[in-house]
């Protein structure tokens, strides 16, 4: 997929890309500090993006870490045995 970076070079405001889900929507996040909640793009090629990224769209729920261009689907499985 693509990810476009949005704002000045240097210092983009916004990251908008396609779900990986496949169905259809699209993910914009902030990535400006002065504004909660933001991400932190740790590299831009490939995008690693910090936190999860954690969305509902028509109550299905898409929960993914973007790490160095790849996609790791988070399962609640991984939520729960994280806590202890």
């Amino acid at each position: 997929g693509v990810a476009i970076l949005v704002g000045l070079r240097g210092a983009p405001k916004w990251v908008a890309f396609e779900c990986p889900c496949g169905r259809g929507h699209r993910i914009m996040l902030n990535l400006a500090r002065s504004r909660r909640p933001f991400w932190s793009i740790e590299t831009a090629v490939p995008l690693r993006l910090w936190p999860s990224v954690d969305v509902t769209v028509d109550n299905e729920r898409c929960h993914f870490v973007v790490e160095y261009g790849h996609i790791n689907w988070v399962r609640e499985f991984d939520l729960y045995t994280s806590r202890r």
